[in-house]
């Protein structure tokens, strides 16, 4: 087990490795000491922690870290290729170094979610390259609104103004990078009684999470999801993919995105959304995007009427996606083909 300040523990680690060798260490990422946390879950017989375990430990640390990547290096000099091999752009990422007697583990985070409880909150920074940022603001009715972000300087403002209302609720940021949407922060005070709470019945297959969806969409008065065989083999598909990686991601390595994989699968729609979750079961899946503002925007879009499930399990874990559009049908050529 670590001691001491994680922070000066991290950055210690840069500077003795730089020391070893005849250059500088240079990090390829922001060291950040909450990452330490997965580096210590490592199992005593050396064995990596598994994904869900790895998010755990970061998020009790105060890091959420929606898609983690954790490996064992036998020298340091490897540490700036490994980060840089999953492809991904370095916006605003984290990592991690530590050494033990087998070696060095390392954890990299390339998206992180900056956490604060209610009027803690001191202010949301971009990271370079967001085209727009949007505030998803989730009350004690499980309501959400969203707004565009004008000077991300106010936002403290707002995080106080909800705050001060006594009620419970959650505002989350997300922006819009070259890959995709990505959560960049969240504020969340007392208890919403959202999510796992809101759910009823069996919700182990693709067809009882649909009804649950529908169920809540009921609720507040909007029309149901039919259940569409195009946009669930696209989103089995992609399931599959992330589980594969151990990540819940919208964008696949070679940048391709939801829209992107519909087109290919020669299917077009007036709308589409996507949302992602890996969870120990399909319920706390579904469970965990509800209870997130910008997710469950998505999920009650009054815009959508259509929706395919992709559910791939494997063991202790679940890679959920949704897909939700409006009026898919079959691209016009792929029509003409048939004809």
């Amino acid at each position: 087990m670590l001691r001491g300040s994680p922070w000066r523990l991290c950055l210690a680690l840069s500077a003795l490795a730089g020391r070893a060798r005849a250059t500088p260490f240079a990090w390829p990422c922001a060291a950040d000491g909450r990452l330490l946390a997965v580096a210590e879950a490592v199992d005593p017989s050396g064995a990596l922690p598994t994904a869900e375990r790895a998010r755990a430990a970061a998020l009790a640390a105060g890091l959420g870290a929606p898609s983690l990547r954790v490996a064992r290096l036998e020298r340091v000099d490897d540490f700036a290729a490994w980060v840089s091999a999953d492809g991904r752009s370095r916006v605003g990422d984290r990592c991690a170094l530590v050494r033990d007697a087998r070696g060095w583990v390392a954890v990299h985070a390339p998206v992180v979610v900056e956490r604060a409880d209610g009027p803690m909150w001191r202010g949301l920074a971009l990271p370079q390259g967001a085209r727009a940022v949007t505030r998803f603001t989730l009350d004690a009715r499980g309501e959400v609104r969203a707004d565009a972000v004008g000077d991300p300087r106010d936002e403290a403002q707002a995080v106080a103004s909800f705050a001060r209302s006594g009620a419970a609720g959650a505002i989350q940021w997300v922006g819009t990078l070259a890959q995709g949407p990505v959560p960049l922060a969240v504020a969340r005070w007392g208890a919403l009684e959202v999510g796992e709470v809101e759910l009823s019945g069996p919700v182990d297959d693709a067809r009882g999470l649909l009804s649950a969806v529908n169920a809540i969409r009921r609720r507040y008065g909007l029309d149901t999801l039919r259940a569409d065989p195009g946009l669930a083999r696209v989103a089995l598909e992609r399931a599959g993919a992330n589980l594969a990686a151990a990540a819940a991601v919208h964008v696949d390595a070679q940048g391709e995105g939801p829209v992107g994989r519909l087109e290919a699968a020669s299917t077009r729609a007036d709308r589409l959304g996507e949302v992602v979750a890996l969870a120990p079961n399909p319920r706390l899946a579904l469970a965990r995007l509800l209870s997130s503002p910008s997710h469950r925007a998505r999920l009650l879009d009054t815009a959508v009427d259509a929706a395919g499930v992709g559910l791939v399990r494997d063991g202790g874990v679940t890679a959920l996606v949704m897909l939700l559009a409006r009026h898919p049908a079959i691209a016009p050529q792929m029509q003409r083909a048939a004809d």
